[in-house]
Order: structure tokens, then C-alpha cells, then sequence
């Protein structure tokens, strides 16, 4: 759940699989696959399937505009215009840093180079295969980049960095279709990986299944694994030493920590190895959807309503079997029926803050109590159980102990996803990979502490934590 916020950013997450179960996790030997998991980290990919829809190439300058564009023309600037020129600044900075250590690579390997054209950034909008709801193959979509040099094999990035983007509602502005301001990373040395979820993208056409975390928790993974498939086929690779972290905020910060439980409960050995996950960092997502839903409900009024439509057609989408029985209409009131926000929000012309501003006027209210239905809130009913059912499988605070390291940050202040998500997630998964809970500085409200959680991640400060 989260608003139009420019600022999505990525640093890491999976890598590739050679197989992942939809099985309950089960403890097997893994001797075997471990010696051919080390033998070639880049094996198993040669059947992977991927699509290049298009490309594109910059030097650091014209990548620098083409993310941030050219706010210091203005005088007077905004607090966003401010934000994003620092952003340009510090990619600038760390472009430089990168490309020095490029052309000392190209310069050890007795390589003429120019300063200022032997490497450039590149992007691809990536099409892959993964899973639907029915478990039935589906296309998806996606947008990588990185750093290269002129010569394939010089220079490889150093980590890879999954970018799980927050709530969208407009499909102009999916990974696929604007490139995020994340993909700044690769600056970092980074192949970046932003993946569209199902709804998005090549498959805009369809209903996203909005906060069922493990379907898109296994997209992802897929859409990692195509990206490693595309990078060989360039002949590169990524580093002996490389790692994958993974970070989003709001519904992002939900999707990159079930990202984590999917790969730690439901991948094999090998995944495990290509993967070689080091670290989550989880911003102000909904990780108990169940604890979020009863807030809004105690609360009446939601500062965005259109997350009661997203919920409720998501899960319909994302369970078709359980909830086959009742209709997305069932749920609402004839009043926010007659509004028409069941099809703006289907037709995804629409961003969060226009939908949020088209529920207040035609409704007249962002109260639960005039949105939603009284079958909602009566617990007998036949769809307040299966809302319930379906919100309660994506708990991610429950029912696993992280293998890895996770940190999360939150605001006190959140006005959107409350901050029960943070102190549950934090205390029933607490154990020695589990690395503390960060609180927003200020306690602002939703969508100011996701502009902090970028810049911090873009400008470097998140990182240097991460690494350390």
C-alpha cells in the first residue's frame, strides 16, 4: 500500500533457481547438489526463457537525466525538485567512482580506453515465464540495468539488487513501462532487477493479485533468474563473490520480505546457492495484513481508500477456488458501486491519489462504513470469513524464522499501513538474523517516510548499513 511516491528504489534480492517448489518446505540432503551448485554459478539457465522488448543505452550524464531530468534549470525549487536533484548529484558521484574502477580493470588488462565512452549503462525491458494463480505458465514483464564496459566480460556487476515496487494503480507507471528512479543503483556496480507484478506490464490486462505475497514472492525469483539467463548471453557474469539483496517499501516492503520466505521455505539448495541472499530490508509494509485490516476497521476512516478495492479484487484474483462463491460486489456498498471505482481502478488509468480523490467526492466519505458492505464487517457472513481466510495466508509474521538477515523500518506516524505491521513482524520473527527495527525520525506519515526510505537507499545510507 503505498501512493504515487517517485521514489521507488531496489537494491537486491534473488538470484536464480534451478528449481523452486510449491510444496511445503521440506528438509532434504543437499550434498549432491551442493557440489554442482559451486561447480558453475551461472548453470541452469540455459533453458531459462526470456524476451527482450527493447533497450536502451547512456553514458552516466544522459542516464542521469533521463531518471532525474534537469531540475537545477529552475530557481526555486520544490522540496521533491530538491530531492531528486541530490539524487542526480549523488549518482553523478558514484558514477564517477564506478567508471574509475572500470577503466583500472580495462587499464590492468593493457585495453585502450577513452575516458568518458569505454562503458555506459544499459537497460532492457525483460518478458519471462512464471506462475499464475492456477499455477498455469504466464508472461511477465520487467525492467533491469547495469553497468558495462565496451567489452563484454571486463567488467561484471558486483551484486545483484531487486527492486519490489509499491502499490500502483496506473499502469503507466510500472517498472516496465517508466523507469524507476531505482534503477540509479547500478551505479552501485549493480545489475538491478525491477519486476512488474502480475497486472502490470505485459499482463496489464489482467486483475493484480493484490497483497498475495508468495505468487508474486515466486515471480520475482523467476524474473531474477531471466535476468541472469539475458547477462550470459551478453558473455557476462556476475562476480565470484557477488550477493542479492532485496528491499521495497509499503506493499513493496511486504513483497521483498515474502521474497525471502519463499526462497529460504520453498527453493532448493542450488537456488539457495545462485541466490546467495545476504540481506532484507523491509520499509513500512503491510507483513500482517489481518492486524492492518482490523485497524482500519477500528479506525472507520482510511486515508487510502482505494486499497479496500485492490484487497478485495486482489484476493479474488489470487485465490480464484476460495472465493469463487462470492463477487467483488458483495463487498461494497451500493453507494461506492454507483460511484464506479471497481472499474477506474480495473481500468488502471488511474493513479492512487486520483483514486483516493475520486472515492472522497463521489462517495462523500473515506469511512470503512460507507465503502464497504455490512456483509464486510459481519463476522457470520460468508465474506467477511473468506476475506479473512485470504488476508491471514499472507501473514508474514508467522509460521517461519528468517534465515537471513532482516531489518525493518517504520514510521510511528503511519497513516497508511499501520505500525502494528512493524512491532509483529518484528517480535514473532525476532531471532539472531532478525536486526532490528528502525523508526522514522520524526514519526512522519506514510508517504513522507517512503521518500526518506529511498533517498536514503539511493543516496548511500541505507546501503553502507546494509553492507556493514
Amino acid at each position: 500500500m503505498k501512493r504515487n511516491i517517485m521514489y521507488v528504489a531496489a537494491f537486491v534480492a534473488a538470484l536464480t533457481i534451478t528449481s523452486c517448489a510449491n510444496d511445503e518446505y521440506t528438509e532434504v540432503s543437499y550434498e549432491n547438489e551442493k557440489q554442482t551448485a559451486e561447480a558453475d554459478v551461472m548453470s541452469g539457465l540455459d533453458d531459462v526463457f526470456f524476451e527482450v522488448a527493447d533497450s536502451a543505452s547512456y553514458t552516466p550524464e544522459e542516464f542521469a537525466e533521463h531518471l532525474y531530468g534537469n531540475s537545477n534549470k529552475v530557481t526555486r525549487l520544490t522540496q521533491e525538485e530538491q530531492d531528486v536533484e541530490q539524487l542526480k548529484k549523488e549518482f553523478l558521484q558514484k558514477s564517477a567512482k564506478l567508471g574509475e574502477e572500470i577503466y583500472s580493470e580495462l587499464d590492468n588488462a593493457n585495453v585502450k580506453t577513452t575516458r568518458g565512452v569505454t562503458w555506459r549503462y544499459e537497460t532492457y525491458t525483460l518478458y519471462y515465464n512464471s506462475v499464475d494463480a492456477n499455477g498455469n505458465t504466464i508472461k511477465l514483464s520487467s525492467k533491469i540495468a547495469y553497468p558495462k564496459g565496451v567489452f563484454y566480460g571486463y567488467h561484471d556487476p558486483d551484486y545483484i539488487c531487486l527492486d519490489c515496487h509499491y502499490t500502483m494503480c496506473d499502469n503507466s507507471e510500472c517498472p516496465s513501462q517508466k523507469d524507476p528512479y531505482s534503477l540509479g543503483l547500478c551505479s552501485g556496480d549493480a545489475l538491478v532487477v525491477c519486476p512488474d507484478y502480475i497486472g502490470y506490464g505485459y499482463t496489464s490486462n489482467l486483475t493484480h493479485p493484490y497483497l498475495c505475497e508468495e505468487l508474486t514472492a515466486r515471480n520475482n525469483v523467476d524474473c531474477v533468474k531471466a535476468a541472469l539467463a539475458f547477462i550470459k548471453t551478453k558473455k557476462m557474469k556476475m562476480e565470484k563473490d557477488y550477493y542479492t539483496y532485496t528491499i521495497g517499501y509499503s506493499q513493496g516492503g511486504a513483497v521483498a520480505l515474502a521474497t525471502q520466505k519463499y526462497i529460504e521455505n520453498n527453493c532448493d539448495y542450488s537456488t539457495k546457492q545462485l541466490i546467495k541472499l545476504k540481506k532484507t530490508y523491509c520499509g513500512g509494509g503491510p507483513y500482517d495484513p489481518t492486524a492492518t485490516m482490523d485497524t482500519y476497521v477500528q479506525q472507520d476512516e482510511i486515508a487510502y481508500p482505494c486499497v479496500l478495492p485492490l484487497i478485495v479484487m486482489g484476493m479474488k484474483a489470487g485465490y480464484p477456488t476460495l472465493m469463487k462463491n462470492v463477487k467483488v460486489e458483495d463487498y461494497f456498498t451500493s453507494a461506492f458501486l454507483n460511484a464506479g471505482i471497481l472499474q477506474a481502478v480495473a481500468s488502471k488509468n488511474y493513479t492512487v491519489d486520483e483514486l483516493n480523490e475520486m472515492i472522497e467526492k463521489k462517495v462523500g466519505s473515506r469511512r470503512l462504513s460507507k465503502i464497504m458492505s455490512s456483509k464486510f464487517f459481519d463476522h457470520s457472513s460468508t465474506e467477511y470469513k473468506l476475506i479473512s481466510e485470504c488476508l491471514e495466508k499472507n501473514n508474514l509474521t508467522k509460521g517461519w524464522s528468517p534465515t537471513t538477515v532482516v531489518k525493518f523500518y517504520h514510521s510511528k506516524g503511519d497513516d497508511v499501513v499501520p505500525y502494528v505491521n512493524a512491532t509483529n513482524a518484528y517480535n514473532r520473527l525476532k531471532n539472531s538474523k532478525v536486526d532490528g527495527l528502525t523508526n522514522a525520525l520524526g514519526s512522519p506519515k506514510h508517504t513522507t517516510t517512503g521518500t526518506m526510505y529511498y533517498l536514503g537507499i539511493l543516496k548511500g545510507e541505507v546501503v553502507f548499513t546494509l553492507i556493514n
